[in-house]
């Protein structure tokens, strides 16, 4: 009888549907960081951090995040809501940039170096492909979901027709658009469109769907991020500098 009750527990235990896990800034809250050899740290959640991660739970289904250099745009709209997918969410995610190259190395040197520092490495594949930090077009992830890798160099509907994501996260959308041949509209007008090629592998999901689209702005007269951004409900977050005041 021990052994039957063992069997059904774990039974049920297989079918129940999934317990609600942490939100992305609750996953935010327990990373941890680095971007070279040793390095470990703690994520600053700066009031500009703390709402985009916020606004991945709202009812928005577009995400536009414009920003300088070096201001944390990275890790919150890109490393943190990745591995929220991967470890809480538990659900398949595309990441996309204007180079393939570029892509891997974002994985490699900052999503799973935080995925591995922050104690979560179950959530990498553990043998086949993306196991010994190969990086696949397609990582298949022990905790149920996928993680699709592509550049926007060549991409077309042909070969983006088998993948169905919950989650799209384009980064440096504006080197999408500026990678492209021709003259400056021809490039805007090409850089919608693989957005847009982009962004239909989350259709199925209807109302649950996310595309989050963040860039440092490189040209103001062509940004792709910039066009999104006028777009949208164009909101602004101002708080004092933690440093000067």
């Amino acid at each position: 009888m021990d052994f039957l009750a063992a069997l059904a527990a774990a039974w049920a235990a297989a079918i129940a549907p999934p317990q609600p896990g942490r939100t992305p800034l609750e996953t935010a809250e327990t990373l941890i960081m680095g971007d070279g050899p040793g390095e470990k740290k703690r994520m600053t959640l700066t009031p500009a951090v703390r709402a985009i991660l916020g606004a991945l739970m709202l009812t928005y289904q577009r995400i536009v995040i414009p920003g300088p250099v070096q201001d944390g745009k990275t890790y919150a709209a890109v490393v943190v809501p990745l591995v929220y997918a991967m470890t809480e969410g538990r659900f398949s995610v595309l990441l996309a940039g204007p180079r393939k190259e570029d892509v891997d190395a974002l994985f490699l040197d900052k999503i799973r170096t935080t995925l591995e520092r922050s104690g979560r490495a179950d959530a990498l594949p553990q043998e086949g492909a993306g196991s010994r930090r190969g990086v696949p077009d397609q990582l298949l992830c022990p905790l149920g979901c996928s993680v699709h890798l592509r550049g926007a160099g060549g991409a077309n509907e042909a070969q983006m027709s088998g993948i169905t994501v919950k989650w799209t996260i384009l980064t440096e959308a504006d080197g999408i658009s500026l990678s492209t041949k021709g003259a400056r509209r021809a490039q805007s007008q090409e850089g919608r469109r693989k957005v847009e090629l982009f962004a239909r592998r989350g259709s199925s999901w209807g109302r649950d769907k996310r595309l989050i689209i963040e860039s440092t702005v490189k040209d103001d007269r062509q940004s792709l991020v910039l066009g999104f951004y006028a777009e949208s409900t164009q909101g602004r977050l101002w708080h004092r500098c933690p440093r000067c005041g």
